[in-house]
C-alpha cells in the first residue's frame, strides 16, 4: 500500500467527462493555428483539410513504471501509450481508409519526441501548452496538484520495545558510559565510546553492568537524544510551512474525426484502446451525400 499526493487542488474528486462537454464540437471549424509538432511545425487547418483522426491526451506514458495513485484515480487519464500505439500500428489501414492521424498534448515537445521517438510513433503530434486549441474549440481540460508519477513508499513500521534485534554492552566505564558492545552473535561490532579519563574519586572502583539495548540505539544517539528530537520537531514546523504545489493543466482525453476544416465526428466516450477500432468502422460505413443542386441547373 502507498501514498500518492492529492488528485484535484480542490480535494474533491475530478469529474468525469460528460457528453455535454463535448456535444457543441461537431461542425466546428478548426482554427488557422501553426503549432510546434514532433513532425516540424504543422498548420492544423491545412491538416484538417482532409479527413483527419485528432486524439487528445493528456500526457506521455512511457511504460517503465506505474502513474501514482491519484493519476489513476482520474477518470480516463491513464492509457496515452495504448492510445497511441493504438494508432500507430493501425495508421496504414487509416490511410487506406483515407484519414491521417495527428495526436495533441500539452506536454512539451522535447517529451512528446522522446516518446514518439521511444516508441516508434511516425504520425505527428502537436505540442499545445499554452492551450491554443482549447481556447479556440472549448475543449475539456483539468487540473492536477503534484507529479502524476509521484511515489511515497509507506513509511516502515517502527518496532515495538523489545522485539528488535539486541546487542549487550559488556563493558562500562567509570562514568557511567557504555565502552564495549557485543552483538547477538557474540562478536564485538562496535567500540561506542573511546575510553576517557575518569571523573570518579581516586581508587573507587567502576560497577560492572550488563544491559539489553536495541541494536539501532547506540551511544551516541542515547546521549544525542533531546537534540534529534528538536530537530524532527524543526523539521515538522517546516513541513507544515511548506507551500503546496501549483495546479497543472491537462487536456481530457479526447478524439474526433475533421474533415474540409471542420470537426465532423466525436468519438465519445473515448477509451484508448477502442477508438481507433471505432473509427475504422466509422469510416467504413456509407453515409448518405446530400448532392449540390444548383438554382439554375443549367449553370
Amino acid at each position: 500500500m502507498s501514498t500518492h499526493e492529492p488528485t484535484p487542488p480542490s480535494g474533491e474528486p475530478i469529474p468525469e467527462l460528460q457528453a455535454a462537454d463535448v456535444e457543441h464540437l461537431t461542425g466546428m471549424e478548426i482554427p488557422a493555428l501553426t503549432l510546434e509538432s514532433t513532425g516540424g511545425p504543422l498548420d492544423l487547418q491545412f491538416w484538417t483539410s482532409t479527413r483527419s483522426i485528432i486524439f487528445f491526451f493528456p500526457r506521455p506514458e512511457y511504460g517503465n513504471h506505474t502513474p501514482s495513485l491519484a493519476w489513476q484515480q482520474v477518470p480516463n487519464a491513464v492509457g496515452s501509450l495504448p492510445q497511441a500505439k493504438t494508432f500507430s500500428d493501425r495508421a496504414q489501414e487509416m490511410i487506406n481508409l483515407g484519414a491521417r492521424i495527428c495526436g495533441v498534448s500539452s506536454a512539451p515537445l522535447a517529451e512528446l519526441e522522446t516518446f514518439a521517438k521511444k516508441h516508434g510513433i511516425l504520425y505527428p503530434i502537436v505540442s499545445d501548452p499554452e492551450f491554443k486549441l482549447r481556447d479556440a474549440l472549448k475543449l475539456p481540460t483539468f487540473e492536477f496538484v503534484g507529479d502524476p508519477d509521484a511515489f511515497v513508499p509507506e513509511p516502515e513500521p517502527e518496532p515495538e520495545p523489545g522485539t528488535g534485534p539486541l546487542v549487550i554492552i559488556t563493558e562500562v566505564g567509570p562514568d557511567g558510559r557504555p565502552i564495549r558492545v557485543i552483538g547477538e552473535d557474540d562478536e564485538e561490532i562496535v567500540d561506542a565510546l573511546e575510553e576517557e579519563e575518569s571523573t570518579e574519586e581516586p581508587g573507587a572502583t567502576p560497577e560492572a553492568s550488563t544491559v539489553a539495548i536495541d541494536a539501532d540505539d547506540d551511544a551516541e544517539s542515547i546521549e544525542d537524544a533531546p537534540a534529534a528530537e528538536a530537530e524532527a520537531d524543526e523539521e515538522a514546523a517546516s513541513d507544515e510551512l511548506t507551500v503546496p504545489a501549483e495546479p497543472v493543466e491537462y487536456y481530457h482525453r479526447l478524439t474526433f474525426v475533421a474533415e474540409a476544416g471542420k470537426v465532423e465526428k466525436v468519438i465519445f466516450p473515448s477509451y484508448p484502446m477502442r477508438d481507433a477500432h471505432e473509427i475504422a468502422i466509422w469510416l467504413q460505413t456509407p453515409r448518405e451525400i446530400t448532392p449540390f443542386v444548383a438554382d439554375n441547373p443549367w449553370v
